[in-house]
């Protein structure tokens, strides 16, 4: 990645383009507006929002007819700033489907080298795929939440310091955080399973076995629509805090890992097929959990995940856009026992990459042994990128 690699992401190589830190931007990814103030100096401003309309059994107010539920999912404002090509500023914000308004990321980039560069602030830690690609670069509409629960303080950020860098003309990408995590954020407590304040450390090393992937920093995208060539990606990823689950009196070592997968294969005549999975161990004790004074806040329930999903990109363009269909499976085996099966099918127009698209899908959520219903979901919805 070059120096100014947050700030030329689009492939007509813009002066200054904004950088939506929500997950990886290929490079086709939105200009944004920006004011240049010369040698290095420049200011960009961008927005994006998902919306939906979707409809489940059994979810309407009387609990046996089905639901009809116009949603806001995301409306994001993203900001950066430029002093030179080394020192770099990033600010974005998010509104969520419930109405809540939030500071999304915040933090200083000094990009140093290719080799080593450091996000001090609010950021994004290295973790799983499907987590660096947000829910605004994912292949599917939804984010992956079944599966993807590693720690989050919010919407998958923690406050603290990230190190990362590109080896190997970019094949080789590594990223070493060390973050705020659980437990004593907002001062100490005596319920408290972290007594210590122990930090958060977090890692992911990603090997690229044909072309590198077109991303900035250690972020991802789950498809890049086949404008990148052949990609074959392999990562493994990490979390642990000392004491990071439970309460004072059971208490437990917060650990996760991740292994995860994408192979794009880019066809000629503008298609792509696309074929990405992971595994994940949530590795701490089911008693801790139940006891946490937190309730799990940012955390998941302890157990083993997976996810397999496949796209195709159809090179032919039907009016502005082209289609494409997409399956994706997910499960969770609960160490407290049941589990979680949730698949996807549907099809994506694709209009302006992730920039602009639209979206039509069936879910079926299947809660086998956890004492919840089943559910069947029809979504539709919409993603704009500017």
């Amino acid at each position: 990645m070059k120096a100014f690699s947050l700030a030329r992401l689009k492939r007509r190589r813009t002066t200054l383009v904004l950088l939506p830190l929500l997950a990886g931007m290929p490079l086709w990814a939105h200009a944004g507006a920006t004011l240049n103030f010369g040698e290095g100096e420049s200011l960009g401003i961008g927005l994006g929002m998902r919306s939906s309309f979707s409809s489940t059994t059994n979810a309407a107010p009387n609990g046996s007819d089905r639901s009809a539920n116009f949603s806001l999912d995301s409306m994001r404002l993203y900001m950066n700033a430029s002093m030179n090509d080394t020192i770099k500023a990033v600010f974005n914000t998010e509104r969520d489907s419930s109405g809540k308004i939030y500071v999304l990321d915040a933090f200083a980039d000094f990009e140093l080298d290719p080799a080593f560069n450091i996000w001090a602030g609010r950021l994004l830690p290295p973790s799983d795929r499907y987590n660096l690609d947000g829910p605004y670069y994912q292949a599917a509409y939804d984010y992956p939440g079944v599966v993807s629960n590693f720690y989050s303080l919010e919407t998958g950020r923690d406050d603290g310091v990230s190190f990362w860098g590109k080896l190997a003309d970019k094949k080789v990408v590594y990223a070493l955080a060390l973050t705020q995590g659980r437990g004593h954020s907002g001062g100490a407590s005596a319920t408290t399973s972290n007594q210590k304040a122990s930090l958060l450390y977090s890692g992911r090393l990603s090997v690229n076995l044909l072309n590198p992937e077109p991303t900035p920093a250690y972020l991802e995208g789950n498809t890049f629509f086949g404008g990148a060539g052949d990609i074959f990606t392999v990562a493994a990823a990490g979390m642990s805090q000392s004491d990071g689950v439970g309460s004072a009196t059971n208490r437990s070592d917060y650990k996760v890992y991740d292994l995860d997968f994408l192979y794009e294969l880019a066809i000629a005549g503008g298609s792509a097929f696309d074929l990405s999975g992971a595994y994940y161990k949530y590795d701490y004790a089911v008693s801790a959990f139940n006891a946490d004074a937190a309730g799990g806040a940012g955390i998941g329930a302890p157990g083993k995940a997976y996810a397999l999903e496949a796209e195709y990109l159809i090179g032919q363009k039907v009016g502005v856009g082209k289609f494409q269909p997409f399956l994706r499976y997910q499960k969770f085996d609960y160490d407290a026992g049941g589990s979680t099966k949730y698949t996807e099918a549907g099809v994506q127009y694709i209009i302006k990459g992730d920039d602009a698209k639209l979206a039509a899908f069936y879910a079926h959520d299947d809660e086998s042994g956890t004492g919840k219903p089943s559910s069947n979901t029809l979504k539709l919805a919409l993603q704009l990128q500017f």
